[in-house]
C-alpha cells in the first residue's frame, strides 16, 4: 500500500485538469487532508438498532443542516454509525470538521447525554 505522500507526489499531474503553475499545483496538494476527525465509541445496555446490518446512516434535512450552530448543534456532524463486531451494544460514529473539534472539548458526560437523546427518538 502506498502512502498518501507517495500517492501525492507521483500523481499530481492528473489531478489537474487546468492550468496551474507547477508550485502552485505542488502547494495546493500538500494543503490536501481529511481535515479534524473524531472518533465516538457509544455503547448501550441494549441495542436499539436492528444488529447485523453493519450500522446506521443519518439522512439530515437541509434546513437542519443550514442551521446547525456550534457548539450546541455537535451532532448533526455525525453523518452514521457502525456496529463493532463482537460488541452487541456498542457502535462507533465518526465526527468530521468544526464537529469534531467541540466533541473532542467535551466531557464523556455530555456525550452521553446526547447519545441518549438521540437512542430515544426509535
Amino acid at each position: 500500500m502506498y502512502g498518501t505522500t507517495y500517492i501525492k507526489v507521483s500523481l499530481y499531474p492528473h489531478f489537474f485538469n487546468h492550468r496551474l503553475s507547477f508550485l502552485y499545483q505542488i502547494e495546493s496538494l500538500h494543503r490536501v487532508g481529511v481535515g479534524h476527525l473524531a472518533k465516538l465509541h457509544l455503547e448501550w445496555e441494549r441495542p436499539w438498532w436492528a444488529r447485523g446490518e453493519g450500522g446506521l446512516s443519518l439522512a439530515w434535512d437541509p434546513t437542519e443542516m443550514k442551521t446547525r450552530r456550534l457548539p450546541r448543534d455537535w451532532v448533526r456532524w455525525v453523518g452514521g454509525f457502525s456496529e463493532v463486531e463482537g460488541q452487541p451494544g456498542l457502535l462507533v460514529c465518526w465526527v468530521a470538521g468544526d464537529g469534531a473539534r467541540v466533541v473532542d472539548q467535551l466531557d464523556d458526560e455530555e456525550v452521553n447525554k446526547e447519545k441518549n437523546y438521540s437512542s430515544n427518538l426509535q
